[in-house]
């Protein structure tokens, strides 16, 4: 996976651009998945994503409203699919996905998730590493 440093001291919306711009091409594969993932919710669950993304700033803790807007305007999709594809999967899939926490001898965490659920070879490609830093120093990778 591609590793990248992303700069916490920047606006929550402009914070992911550099990122994202390594991942544009994929646009039209993330709203593929976007629809499959939503295809395969129960009937019920479509109307409530709706309105938790149409309330998102009063449904998620900042910044990741803001992030999720920057994401979509940086890739040229929706925020919905953006949300979709970010936060669902962790909330319905649970039971489909094998995680693993796990830290080392030098206080290093990792986690490890096997995708196994959804279209992982898609995944596979979207998929890198981050160092969060703040003042130039890294608080966090993931």
């Amino acid at each position: 996976a591609k590793r990248f440093s992303l700069d916490l001291d920047l606006p929550p919306e402009e914070r992911w651009m550099g990122i994202m711009a390594n991942y544009a091409r994929y646009a039209p594969k993330l709203r593929e998945l976007a629809e499959d993932f939503r295809g395969r919710l129960p009937g019920y669950i479509q109307p409530l994503v709706d309105k938790l993304v149409t309330h998102m700033d009063k449904s998620f803790p900042e910044p990741f409203p803001g992030e999720m807007r920057g994401v979509a305007k940086a890739l040229g999709v929706n925020v919905t699919d953006v949300v979709l594809i970010n936060v669902l999967p962790d909330l319905l899939t649970f039971r489909d996905c094998t995680s693993i926490i796990a830290q080392d001898k030098t206080r290093d965490i990792f986690l490890a998730r096997n995708f196994d659920f959804w279209n992982s070879n898609t995944l596979r490609k979207i998929t890198f590493i981050v160092d969060f830093k703040s003042k130039g120093i890294c608080v966090v990778y993931v």
